[in-house]
């Protein structure tokens, strides 16, 4: 029986360079507290260029609204971008690439090889770990959006690149997604759900005694809303001692050597350094957090414990 040389070469005329896909991306709200994004609602979300949704053939739906984002504010030379921002999507997610290097050249970001290979950090990797100014890990995605009705709104297919952090969170959700959709699926088949043979892993013989537990908490939530809560906390600074005179002390003589050399023994430093009986009293009194955060630390309970 003969077979083909490359069962590839029928698609020859349907492939396209990742040079010419349209891409869109990921405009993260700038850092301030959850408050003051609620009040001054910074465009945030997936953006889509409008020249790159002109190559897609993009229909624009009531989610995605036309906006003009602006890019290197803090440069000399700041460029405007029209196009569509949506907080709320429904995707496909047609591929994802495994966590890559990337290299920045004069013409751009070019593609150098995988950071992981079975499991251990690549000479790749190692350089975008010790040169992040250089070098950079990128995970891509191809992916297709949809209206409420699930149908697809664009022909051509989107890449987008995300860096380690958000690669991973979104990684993590898709994982969680398809969990989900494989619990359903073989509940209607009325059969247990199949799990993945664990991959048996023999790189480390030295292995941990004891799990690694993981607990989830909203800390980047509790973060901003701590900070927003201190600027309303009420201080309150009283003397509680009265200021007495000082009195002067005589001008100590020194000698040349003493003058001479620079350094004080820890003594000297100490009773230099310590309060005078003289000086003023304070007391400073902070009113507590908010019932809101004592609330929280309350009533909290960690999350259930993932054992790795």
């Amino acid at each position: 029986m003969n077979l083909p040389t490359s069962l590839l070469s029928q698609f020859e005329s349907e492939v396209i360079p990742s040079t010419q896909l349209p891409f869109c991306q990921i405009q993260n709200p700038p850092n301030l507290s959850l408050c003051q994004i609620e009040q001054l609602n910074p465009p945030w979300g997936w953006f889509i260029p409008a020249q790159q949704a002109e190559l897609a053939e993009f229909n624009a739906v009531d989610d995605w609204q036309p906006t003009r984002l602006t890019f290197g504010e803090d440069t000399s030379s700041p460029r405007s971008v029209d196009g569509f921002l949506s907080t709320h999507i429904r995707i496909v997610v047609l591929h994802q690439s495994n966590i890559e290097v990337q290299e920045k050249t004069a013409q751009g970001w070019r593609y150098l090889g995988q950071a992981y290979q079975h499991g251990q950090l690549t000479s790749y990797g190692e350089s975008a770990y010790s040169d992040r100014q250089n070098y950079r890990l990128r995970t891509r995605y191809l992916v297709i959006f949809l209206d409420d009705d699930n149908q697809l709104l664009h022909s051509v297919p989107f890449q987008i690149g995300m860096n380690a952090g958000v690669g991973a969170a979104f990684n993590t959700e898709l994982q969680q997604f398809r969990k989900e959709i494989e619990t359903i699926f073989f509940a209607q088949l009325g059969k247990p759900v199949v799990q993945s043979p664990p991959v048996k892993d023999n790189s480390s013989k030295n292995q941990p005694s004891r799990p690694v537990l993981w607990l989830d908490f909203p800390t980047t939530r509790l973060r901003r809303a701590l900070s927003h809560q201190l600027r309303q906390q009420q201080l309150v600074i009283e003397s509680i001692s009265a200021t007495k005179p000082i009195t002067k002390q005589p001008n100590q003589l020194i000698t040349r050597d003493q003058r001479a050399h620079r350094r004080l023994s820890w003594t000297q430093r100490w009773s230099r350094n310590s309060i005078l009986d003289t000086a003023a009293h304070w007391r400073v009194t902070l009113f507590g957090i908010s019932s809101a955060i004592l609330d929280w630390l309350g009533s909290l309970k960690p999350s259930p414990a993932l054992i790795i």
